[in-house]
């Protein structure tokens, strides 16, 4: 049922309400096929398999994915059309929307227009956000960028502070003149932050929450499930793609060279922004799914369970946080919100991999030679991604939720600042 306002009206469910739904489905599909045992049987026979991403029977063939995605952008634009909604700021002043509002200067720094929705303003935040990231654009003038679209954000995704900055602008928000407080921090501005680094992009690609954000409302984009299933196709050929070209020259018989080049990437992926906890369940990830199509069918059974309990246990977790949402608000609601979080990154991590492992393995354009020593291949980056431990001492100390506790805390404290020093500045 949908959600109701206070008012009665029915309104959408939120990006976890969607997330938790499509995400789970997805992460248990590659596991629990719905067609009989004779259409089972007669498509294996013909040598497909079930895909958890396009829920239907597939060839693998990375010759035809290679030509699939060569033609379309890496950034998908042509299905997210981001571009397209930004305009200069003289230009969204022109609109004439501009006169319901006092000023329009956090708008013009995500790009919209003073009358856009919030599908729009998160939309705008998570395209903008990603492109000044500090990890992507080490330039000064990005990091102020960064620091301004953030900061408009938070205020223009509230509704209560967007209605009061409209009426009175920047002065408006100052301490004595409204309820401004930390509980406003956003928990998808500090996702956007954790997961805005280029790093894992050859390895996790763009996580499904982030493009169910850039899709925004399809009535206002046209993005719907059909083109974000197109999305998730190509995110999954992609990676399949970059992980054969990997493990090639371990394919090739070049082991021993190969995984010393394997040891330094994962030594500086694991002192990436987070990256040990991220980088540690890929590993686990790629060894549960290549060990299925590789060892004997004792072991390969028992890491099927291992991945299917995995997946399970971070379904229970997350509908557990969901429920412990439920009533709260503000800062109370804050660490199950960042747990459910965690959970559906986790599980989106799980599903991806999955498919891009078995991808790689299945490949029909490989010899079965090639093929096997793939998930050979596989298994020994797995072990070496899942043992890489930061030296940071505080790197090594997060767990996956004290990921997201570790940002909260930081955007609480940076908010609290600003509120801190917008009271000083009026007094």
């Amino acid at each position: 049922m949908p959600e109701q306002s206070s008012e009665g009206e029915q309104r959408r469910p939120g990006i976890i309400g969607l997330c938790c739904a499509c995400i789970c489905l997805t992460a248990l599909c590659p596991l629990l096929c719905c067609c009989s045992a004779t259409d089972s049987a007669v498509n294996k026979a013909q040598g497909k398999r079930w895909d958890g991403k396009q829920r239907k029977w597939v060839v693998d063939d990375l010759s035809e994915d290679r030509e699939y995605v060569k033609d379309v952008p890496a950034d998908d634009e042509d299905i997210f059309n981001t571009k397209k909604d930004y305009t200069p700021p003289t230009e969204a002043k022109a609109t004439g929307s501009a006169a319901k509002v006092v000023e329009t200067k956090y708008y013009d720094n995500l790009g919209v227009s003073p009358d856009a929705s919030q599908s729009s303003i998160k939309r705008a935040y998570y395209v903008q956000a990603r492109k000044y990231h500090p990890d992507r654009n080490q330039t000064p003038e990005a990091a102020e960028k960064f620091k301004d679209v953030g900061e408009a954000y938070q205020v223009l995704s509230d509704e209560k502070l967007r209605a009061q900055y409209d009426k009175m602008g920047e002065k408006g928000l100052s301490g004595d003149r409204t309820e401004v407080s930390a509980d406003g921090v956003d928990p998808a501005l500090i996702f956007a932050m954790i997961f805005g680094s280029d790093a894992f992009n050859d390895i996790v690609g763009r996580l499904a929450m982030v493009s169910m954000t850039m899709a925004g409302d399809p009535k206002e984009t046209g993005v719907d499930a059909e083109k974000l299933q197109e999305v998730e196709k190509r995110r999954v050929c992609r990676l399949a793609l970059s992980l054969a070209s990997k493990v090639q020259p371990y394919v090739e018989g070049r082991i021993e060279s190969t995984k010393i080049s394997w040891e330094t990437e994962a030594q500086r992926l694991v002192e990436a922004s987070y990256g040990e906890s991220i980088i540690n369940h890929v590993g686990t990830s790629y060894k549960l799914v290549a060990t299925q199509y590789l060892a004997s069918w004792g072991k390969a059974q028992k890491a099927q369970y291992a991945e299917t309990s995995r997946n399970f246990g971070a379904m229970k977790k997350t509908m557990k946080a969901a429920n412990q949402m439920k009533g709260k608000e503000g800062e109370a609601q804050l660490p199950a919100y960042l747990e459910v979080m965690w959970q559906i990154t986790s599980l989106d991590l799980s599903s991806t991999l999955h498919e891009v492992v078995v991808k790689v393995i299945k490949d029909k354009s490989a010899s079965p030679e090639d093929r096997k020593a793939r998930a050979e291949a596989i298994v020994a980056l797995g072990e070496i991604y899942e043992n890489a431990r930061s030296k940071d001492p505080k790197q090594r100390a997060m767990s996956a939720r004290g990921i997201f506790q570790n940002a909260a805390e930081a955007a609480m404290e940076e908010t609290m600042k600003k509120n801190s020093e917008s009271q000083t500045t009026v007094d």
